[in-house]
This record gives C-alpha cells, sequence and structure tokens, in this order.
C-alpha cells in the first residue's frame, strides 16, 4: 500500500527519478580554470581562489608513461602482457579475482540467510528517519548496518552504501561531527544511506580470513540486505563510497559485488613500492613514474594483517591491477595524490570506450570532505545513477520544476524541490526563495538544500539568522563553494550560533574568506 501511494503522488507530481540508458560521461564545468604544475596541465580548478576543487585530467606529456605501467601492459612480475580488448582485460580480470580470494582466505558462504535483526528502532530524524539493524556474518557473528531513509522524496530511491574509516561508523557518520557526518549529509540530498562499521579486527588473528576479506564480505552481505528493501531501495542503483580504510577496499569490493553501480574512494592510504626501489624486482626503466603506482604495500596493519602465512609487505599485486577491478563502471577518486595511478588505469576504461566514467578531484582539506568536494561527488552520484546531468536542466524539465514550485501543494513542491537541487536549476532560485521561509519543515529545508546547491548567494544570505539551524547551515556551506564579498561580509558580523554544526561550518568557511 505504501509503494503504491508513493508512485501515485510522484506520478501526480511529475517527479518521479528517470531512469537512465547508461550514466552520463563527465563534462568539464563551466568556469573551470586551467591548473599548470612545472608547465605541466595537470588538472582545472573551480570554485573559490582560496578553497578550489581541482579536477585532474590526463597530463598530455606523461600520457606515454602512465600507460606503460598500467595493469594491461604488465603483470605483477613486470612482464609484458598484449591486452587490447576487453575479452582479453576480462580474462587478465578472472586471474587477478582468483588472486584476490586466494588471498582473502576461506570466505563464508554469500549466499548464507541474512537473518535481520532489529538493533535500534527506527527514529524520526525532521527531514530522515534512522534505524540500525543487525545481518549474520556467518555463523557465529553479526554486523551492524545503519540506514537512513530521507522523507519528501520518490522511492525507492538511489542508495550510497558508506563505509568509514577505523570504528564508530554508524554514529559518526550519522550525527557526529560536522565534516564527519557524511551519511546525515547525502540523506538530506535525497539519497537512502546505509552506513557499516569498520571490521573488528579480531580477523587480524584469524588463521582463515585475513581482516581485508572480513570486511569486504560485509559490504558484499549489505549489498545483498539493501536490494531486499524494494520500496526504499532502488536495487539497480546501489554506489559504494568508502573512506580512508573504507576507501581502500573499493578495489576488494569492485572485484566481487558486480551488482554495485559506480564507486566513490575518499582519501585512501594506498601505498606502493616504486618498482625500482625493491631489490628484488628489476623493473625496466619506464616504470619509475608514480608514487602510487607499482606493487603495493600495507599500510594499515588493520586491513592486512592476518594470521594466516600470507605476504603483507608487499602484497601480491600492483595497485594499479586492483583499482581496474571498478571498470567499466562509473568511478570517482578523491585525493591530492594519486593522479598518476588514475590516469595510468584509465585505458582499461578506454577499452569499453567509457574512458570519461573514471573521474579524479582534489581538494586542500585532507581527510575532511569539504562542501565542494561533497557537490561533486553528489554531481557524479546523479550522473552515474540517476542519468541527471545537474546544471544541464532542459527548458522542458525547469519549466515543469518551476511550475510545480508555485503549485501551492506542499507534497508536490517538496518534490519540485528535490528534483531542482538535483539538476542544479537557476531557473527555479526566485520560487525556491520564498518557500524557505515555509512553516513546512519538509519544504523549507529541501528548498534550502536546492537553493544551495544553485549557488543562489543574494537568497540564500538573508537567512544565515533563520529559526531552522539547516536552513542556516546550507546558507554557510554555500559560502565555502560560491562565496561573495558581502555574504562573508554578513558572515564574519553572525558570530554567535547555539548549533554546533552550524558553527563548525562557519569556522570552515571564514578559512576559506578570499577577501579577508
Amino acid at each position: 500500500m505504501r509503494t503504491t501511494w508513493i508512485w501515485w503522488m510522484v506520478g501526480l507530481c511529475g517527479a518521479a527519478p528517470p531512469r537512465p540508458a547508461g550514466p552520463i560521461a563527465f563534462e568539464l564545468p563551466e568556469g573551470a580554470t586551467p591548473v599548470m604544475e612545472r608547465g605541466r596541465l595537470i588538472g582545472h580548478a573551480m570554485g573559490l581562489k582560496t578553497n578550489p576543487l581541482t579536477l585532474l585530467r590526463a597530463r598530455p606529456g606523461d600520457a606515454a608513461t602512465a600507460r606503460a605501467i598500467g595493469p594491461l601492459a604488465v603483470d605483477a612480475q613486470f612482464r609484458p602482457r598484449p591486452v587490447t580488448t576487453p575479452a582479453a582485460w576480462e580474462a587478465v580480470r578472472a586471474g587477478l579475482r582468483k588472486r584476490m580470494l586466494d588471498y582473502f582466505g576461506r570466505m563464508p558462504p554469500a549466499d548464507a540467510p541474512l537473518d535481520v535483526k532489529v538493533e535500534r528502532k527506527q527514529e524520526d530524524r525532521q527531514d530522515h528517519t534512522f534505524e540500525v539493524v543487525s545481518i549474520a556474518f556467518d555463523t557465529d557473528h553479526r554486523g551492524r548496518i545503519g540506514l537512513l531513509v530521507p522523507k519528501g522524496a520518490p522511492l525507492p530511491a538511489a542508495t550510497v552504501l558508506l563505509n568509514d574509516r577505523w570504528g564508530g561508523g554508524i554514529e559518526r557518520a550519522s550525527g557526529g561531527v560536522y565534516s564527519r557526518a557524511i551519511a546525515a549529509h547525502f540523506v538530506r540530498d535525497g539519497f537512502v544511506v546505509a552506513v557499516i562499521n569498520h571490521w573488528d579486527d579480531r580477523f587480524g588473528d584469524s588463521g582463515t580470513l585475513c581482516t581485508a576479506g572480513a570486511a569486504t564480505h560485509m559490504v558484499l552481505r549489505t549489498v545483498r540486505y539493501l536490494r531486499t528493501l524494494g520500496e526504499v531501495v532502488d536495487p539497480d542503483a546501489i554506489a559504494y563510497w568508502g573512506h580512508v580504510y573504507g576507501a581502500d577496499l573499493v578495489p576488494f569490493v569492485a572485484s566481487l559485488a558486480d551488482d554495485v553501480a559506480c564507486f566513490v574512494a575518499s582519501c585512501p592510504c594506498h601505498a606502493a613500492v616504486r618498482p625500482y626501489t625493491t631489490a628484488f624486482w628489476r623493473a625496466p626503466f619506464w616504470a619509475r613514474q608514480g608514487d602510487n603506482m607499482g606493487i603495493a604495500t600495507r599500510t594499515a596493519p588493520t586491513m592486512y594483517y592476518s594470521a594466516r602465512t600470507v605476504p603483507t609487505d608487499p602484497l601480491p599485486f600492483l595497485t594499479q591491477e586492483i583499482m581496474a577491478f571498478v571498470a567499466p563502471r562509473p568511478f570517482l577518486a578523491i585525493h591530492p595524490d594519486h593522479s598518476d595511478l588514475f590516469e595510468a588505469v584509465r585505458p582499461v576504461w578506454g577499452l569499453y570506450g567509457k574512458a570519461d566514467l573514471l573521474e579524479a578531484v582534489a581538494h586542500k582539506w585532507g581527510t575532511n570532505e569539504p562542501v565542494n568536494a561533497r557537490e561533486y561527488t553528489v554531481d557524479f552520484l546523479l550522473r552515474a545513477m540517476c542519468g541527471i546531468e545537474p546544471g544541464k536542466a532542459t527548458d522542458k524539465v525547469a519549466g515543469q520544476i518551476v511550475a510545480d514550485l508555485r503549485s501551492g501543494r506542499r507534497e508536490r513542491q517538496t518534490l519540485a524541490a528535490r528534483r531542482a537541487a538535483w539538476w542544479r536549476c537557476k531557473q527555479a532560485a526566485g520560487p525556491l526563495a520564498k518557500l524557505v521561509t515555509s512553516d513546512d519543515l519538509l519544504l523549507r529545508r529541501a528548498a534550502a538544500v536546492a537553493l544551495r546547491r544553485i549557488g543562489a548567494m543574494e537568497e540564500m544570505t538573508p537567512h544565515l539568522k533563520h529559526a531552522d539551524p539547516m536552513v542556516r547551515l546550507a546558507a554557510v556551506e554555500m559560502m565555502q563553494v560560491f562565496g561573495t564579498r558581502e555574504a562573508f561580509a554578513v558572515l564574519e558580523k553572525n558570530d554567535t550560533d547555539t548549533d554546533r554544526w552550524v558553527n563548525e561550518a562557519k569556522w570552515q568557511s571564514l578559512q576559506v574568506n578570499p577577501w579577508e
């Protein structure tokens, strides 16, 4: 009954999420400026000069050397191998997958019953709901999953599976410190979000399964669980987002989870021993490129350590070999130091004619996820899973959004505000500015998110003292991406707030004020 009502309402409002024929390829954003390093083009920057997001693109001068050490060119012993077709790569991939499974050890059965149990009853968090369930990892252990579902968004929805760094992932990502509460941010953008904790370290003492294998198994079990939630989760639109340790798991998950639509690796700590620095690899001279290419080496004992007798330093595969497991699915890498690595693996995507589906961006905030990187991630997820190209709404789509915003029907207006946010529909700024003062919580917050994503500074600056902290937060976050001199002047004067998230966001925004 619930599903029928939701789809009736979505149809009435004309807000059904589009069903993409395939992911939309990357295009250089309007206004992006070239970034040069030692006379070479390394990418394009967008946003405030004091807080740029750099889109890392292929370096024309390094293209040949990057490809030479790519996964298509050599194996783990740096022996040449001819790979010129997708079929040839699939054969190589199958061999790598077997090597990965051998390294993991004895994985629990993938098709064992999930045995779902509610660990924390569903809570109403105003603009979304939150609950914690557990599922069977194997016969004697369970894993916990935090599930956040947006209100006022069409369901079933595209879903993001979050795997944070070490420990406490569910609590931190769903409501902890502002800069770490990624799940709470993504759910406000209209995604269903599932959060899993870092897998506990008991597997470091295991004689049958290493920690990386256990963590990967838990991700696979979570994906299987999400696919059972048909009223909430679109089973064809599930993304994996990993941060630090979770990002290191991206290639392992990709090697086994064919039903995950796209991947995001945020601040991974992958490292590689460059071939010419290791005594027992006699690598050719052309291999001396790329700090993060070569033989993968252990960087975190909790990730690779096991009581099993397996090599851990170095690992039995090349970094670029395992990163290519993601191909040809859309992949966004968020890290400042990995441009060589990702350009090395791009030719694998090229075999499928999808080289533009591999994107890499860099920011200046270390392991924190700044607003501009988060906004770009939302754009990436919409392109990859929903067939939406933010900022490029057709006249027909924009006209319908504006008409729905002016309809006077709150459910219809809320869904239209969601669509305005997804499309970054600038034509909707005027109607949205009126709705952000609504007494309906879902409507005003959806309108605030849409104005934030559009970059409507003039409309949002007056709301720095809005009664709703999530509206204030949207106004402050916008400044990190679109800030103006006038807006920062207002923010500097407004130096008190009762909400800790707003205060932290203000501090971050003032750090990037280019007019100080």
